[in-house]
């Protein structure tokens, strides 16, 4: 018989003693949370003493080591292959701490070690499990779900409610969809778990559809609730929705508004254009952390960068300290807004030791300005600096390749995301690449990539190819991809108008006819580019062809003297691709 113990009870003094000792030792691994070396120094008279042999030592060693801030899951995974015939308990620290970590694929590999060692999952084990497909969202948890109705566990309300956020949280809303309405009692969290999950596929109106649903069943909303709600409004930018949740819940104390609902609150009001509503709701949260304060920032990115410098200066005024959270936010804030230079300085003023937020968030900047180099450079530092990248880093990697032109690199970057740091490429990080190499002409190599795409392409990945095909007048494949998007995308004006383009530069004059028909017999209208300017604090809108601003003739004779300095100095616009037509002419 095993002489393994229970990891809840020492079994006598002897142990008691060594309990105290093992908590000095676990005092000494806190005060090194940077080193691995010292962490394996510590370890060491745990290992060479047979510590580790007692599952109750050894579950508290595992726990410090794989879940807490100071832990280190490869010294972790060490002492967990030292143990003989590890409990369900020690492999439930595991799984854990490698679903939470930067490579939670590898929480399945601890389970199926469980699963060879005879070891039978406990109702703790799958929604552990669950989150790493949550992390993962080209990961379908369907095989987890097998495991689940093959142990019974599948009637358990915590373990449906875990199948259903990571369904929904890996793209699979409709499974996640099924398994709600299989659930016979429905409680609060069921219901907020599909709420979240359509706001997370970007599904936000049907999710608000299934918060009327949960009100007319009865069942209580909470905090929770109104938080995916409220992002549901804004994607949406409902703000008659939003402002009578706010009333009906909040203002009345139905709900109470924390700073989770406080944040997002003010993330609604921000994304409907109510700034002085946002303003106001931030006002009147108490404490202020952190994440609103980030909310905020986020919310004058589309204001104006004179509210969004004040609010910087308030920050330095009042002495709050500048987080890693919060200078991220200031980054990109600044970069959204055009003031590059401010927010390099806000980086450089940020802790030494920067984790991958601040770093994507330059990478991403620089790559949305333009500044591909600069952009690659960031990114090789981040690197030199052992700061593992993620999802959204590679995203303005890519797109930086893209502006630059940088095919070779561009697709040795896309290639080493699952090579080297197991990152599974999304539909953005295909978006980038077709983006990529569309506009450098490789039109075959992109239509083969989207062929060989894992997932749907969507309208984006399409209309990248397409608007390559315009530039380097590949009529035939562009004809075939314009006439799919607009039947994937029938009311979008900007298809049919960069289709007649293709038409009209290719000289098939009926078929660019057509479109034109098409779009007035269905009520499609040209929607008019426009431009906005800050001057003085106050955001100024331009209109194409738009003579309704006061100033408008001293704004188009500057723009005539402009045009005319360009052709002087050798430039001349290109009018190939402009097609201009009234829709809604007779």
């Amino acid at each position: 018989m095993s002489s393994f113990r229970s990891p809840v009870m020492p079994a006598s003094p002897a142990i008691a003693t060594i309990t105290t000792a093992l908590d000095a030792l676990l005092s000494l691994l806190h005060k090194c949370r940077t080193s691995s070396d010292h962490h394996k120094k510590v370890l060491s008279p745990c290992i060479t003493s047979g510590l580790s042999s007692d599952m109750f030592l050894a579950g508290k060693l595992l726990n410090l080591l794989s879940v807490s801030p100071a832990g280190d899951l490869s010294l972790a995974s060490l002492l967990f292959d030292r143990i003989e015939t590890p409990n369900i308990y020690l492999f439930n620290v595991m799984i854990r701490g490698f679903a939470m970590s930067h490579e939670p694929q590898k929480s399945i590999f601890v389970f199926v070690r469980m699963h060879r060692n005879g070891v039978v999952p406990n109702k703790h084990t799958f929604p552990i499990l669950l989150k790493a497909f949550s992390s993962s969202k080209n990961e379908n948890p369907v095989q987890i779900y097998a495991q689940v109705v093959k142990f019974g566990w599948n009637s358990d309300p915590y373990v449906r409610n875990s199948l259903m956020s990571a369904f929904a949280n890996s793209g699979h809303i409709e499974c996640a969809r099924q398994i709600f309405e299989e659930n016979k009692e429905k409680d609060v969290v069921a219901w907020t778990a599909l709420i979240d999950g359509f706001v997370r596929n970007s599904r936000p109106f049907e999710g608000l559809i299934c918060f009327l649903d949960m009100r007319t069943s009865g069942s209580k909303v909470d905090q929770m609730t109104i938080v995916s709600v409220l992002s549901a409004v804004g994607m949406r930018q409902y703000i008659w929705f939003g402002k009578l949740i706010h009333g009906s819940y909040l203002v009345k104390g139905r709900v109470i508004c924390d700073e989770f609902v406080g944040t997002a609150l003010i993330d609604m009001y921000s994304k409907c254009g109510y700034c002085d509503d946002a303003h106001k709701a931030f006002g009147e949260m108490s404490p202020r952390n952190v994440v609103s304060w980030t909310a905020l920032i986020a919310g004058y990115v589309q204001w104006a960068l004179d509210q969004g410098k004040w609010v910087h200066g308030y920050i330095s005024w009042n002495k709050i300290e500048v987080s890693l959270v919060l200078g991220t936010a200031l980054i990109d804030m600044y970069m959204k807004c055009g003031s590059v230079d401010e927010a390099l300085l806000i980086f450089k003023k940020l802790p030494f030791k920067k984790d991958v937020y601040p770093w994507t968030a330059m990478i991403n900047g620089l790559a949305m300005h333009g500044d591909s180099s600069r952009a690659l450079n960031f990114f090789s530092q981040m690197l030199n600096n052992g700061i593992q990248p993620n999802r959204v880093t590679f995203t303005g990697v890519l797109a930086a390749c893209s502006h630059g032109g940088l095919v070779k690199e561009g697709l040795q970057f896309f290639q080493s995301m699952k090579k080297n740091y197991f990152i599974e490429p999304s539909v953005d990080h295909y978006g980038c690449m077709v983006d990529l190499l569309a506009r450098a002409g490789h039109l075959k190599e992109a239509a083969k990539l989207i062929d060989e795409m894992p997932m749907e392409p969507t309208p984006n990945v399409w209309g990248a190819l397409f608007g390559g095909c315009i530039v380097h007048k590949a009529f035939v494949l562009g004809e075939i991809i314009g006439n799919h998007l607009i039947n994937v995308q029938p009311y979008h004006s900007g298809r049919h108008i960069l289709l007649a383009n293709l038409y009209s530069t290719s000289q098939k004059w009926e078929a660019a006819a057509y479109v034109r028909k098409w779009m007035k017999g269905k009520g499609v209208g040209k929607i008019p580019g426009f431009s906005l300017i800050e001057v003085d604090g106050v955001i100024r809108e331009f209109v194409a062809f738009d003579k309704s601003h006061r100033d408008s003739k001293d704004v188009y004779q500057v723009l005539d003297g402009v045009m005319a300095h360009m052709m002087v100095a050798g430039y001349f616009p290109d009018t190939n691709y402009i097609l201009t037509f009234d829709v809604n002419d007779g």
